[in-house]
């Protein structure tokens, strides 16, 4: 397997989709691991099992890093996510194998006009150089990838790894924040979803979402929750109007277009006579210098539910040229 992976990045080396599946298929390697691990021990040896991999950490922290932990921690960062995973692991759980299935694509050749058929040599460049990294947000989604939906909207959506709006997003899910007006289906949504691994300096945060439901212009939805390494902290307001808009068109004559320059419509279809859509928003880093430990997504208890598929952090990424 090993050896397929290297022909594979030596044919797609200009391919940065490919770069990044490999990043994510070593982490979700690692999980698969712990998983088979926790799937056959108790309680108390799951504490044991973390406390484990925190003693490797501080291995990993030593001058002269121990050459048997290259590829059992990546970084801190994934440490991060996998004490997360132990802490939360239920008996049953499966994790996501679309690494694996990316390869298998790509050893036909047919990744990179699957993924990313609008985006020329220079924008392709463009996203290599931005440094990005794909937050896991596998833990915080309430409508996961494979589930149905009530009217079927939600079975259209693409899904796993896509480039929408010039970036790449990893779409497993949707976490859905409270709104005053409830969903047809009746389910009460969360406040917020804070302590979201990140473990890293960025200059943008690149954010796919939508919304249920219509507001008003101006109406603030949610907010970002930056934390940073030194106790600091950052907010990143979520605008309706601004930002994104309800990600069912519900009216021929409704607006699709927001204001803020760095938002945009990344992914439309008609479903039964319905528009429907996600938008792609890039906020700035108002303290790119500092690293951001993890972030929280919080409501702002509007009328509307704010609706987030998939986070990306790194550099500035333009939109496609139309």
């Amino acid at each position: 397997m090993h050896r397929l992976l290297a022909i594979l990045q030596t044919i797609h080396w200009f391919n940065p989709i490919l770069w990044i599946a490999f990043q994510r298929m070593r982490a979700d390697r690692e999980l698969a691991c712990d998983e088979l691990v926790l799937s056959r021990t108790g309680e108390e040896e799951n504490v044991r099992y973390g406390e484990a991999i925190l003693r490797l950490l501080e291995a990993q922290t030593q001058p002269a890093r121990v050459p048997g932990l290259i590829g059992i921690i990546d970084s801190r960062d994934q440490v991060r996510r996998r004490i997360r995973s132990i802490a939360r692991f239920r008996k049953g759980r499966s994790w996501s194998v679309w690494p694996v299935m990316l390869v298998g694509l790509l050893g036909f050749g047919v990744l990179t006009d699957a993924l990313s058929p609008s985006l020329s040599d220079q924008e392709i460049e463009r996203v290599m150089e931005a440094d990005l990294t794909l937050l896991d947000l596998s833990l915080d989604y309430d409508l996961l990838e494979d589930e149905t939906s009530q009217f079927g909207t939600w079975e259209v959506v693409p899904k796993g790894l896509q480039v929408l709006g010039g970036v790449p997003f990893d779409v497993g899910g949707m976490i859905r924040l409270f709104g005053t007006i409830p969903p047809p289906h009746g389910t009460t949504y969360r406040d917020e979803v804070i302590d979201i691994p990140v473990g890293r300096r960025f200059e943008q945060l690149h954010l796919l979402h939508g919304t249920g439901w219509t507001g008003e212009e101006g109406l603030l939805i949610a907010s970002i929750v930056l934390h940073y390494s030194d106790g600091d902290a950052a907010v990143l307001p979520i605008i309706y109007g601004e930002h994104v808009r309800d990600w069912w068109k519900r009216g021929r004559f409704l607006p699709d277009e927001v204001s803020d320059p760095n938002s945009g419509i990344a992914w439309e279809t008609r479903f039964e006579g319905m528009g429907l859509r996600f938008y792609r928003s890039s906020f700035v880093n108002p303290e790119p210098e500092k690293e951001v430990v993890s972030l929280d997504l919080i409501s702002e208890w509007s009328e509307i539910t704010p609706a987030i598929l998939s986070i990306t952090v790194g550099g500035a990424v333009p939109f496609p040229e139309e």
